[in-house]
């Protein structure tokens, strides 16, 4: 995916940089209204995502990405669909 390139450890799959983004009309909900209606602990510092689809070859390990904390809950994040 984007940015795969850049990451350390390399990961397998398309090593694309800063290419193969694209425009889109999205809807979703706010990733703050989520969080709240979750209750995050006190102190966490990150929220982490994984999708439910996986890699196309076996050595490609799944894609997790992380926010921090005060980035997800700033009211620009949205859970989109």
């Amino acid at each position: 995916g984007n940015s795969r390139g850049f990451f350390e450890p390399r990961m397998a799959g398309g090593q694309l940089a800063n290419g193969a983004m694209g425009n889109a009309r999205w809807t979703g909900v706010p990733l703050r209204a989520v969080l709240d209606k979750a209750g995050v602990k006190a102190g966490a510092v990150e929220v982490s995502f994984e999708g439910l689809d996986g890699p196309v070859i076996p050595e490609t390990p799944d894609f997790t990405k992380a926010l921090a904390i005060d980035h997800a809950r700033d009211g620009e994040v949205m859970l989109a669909w």
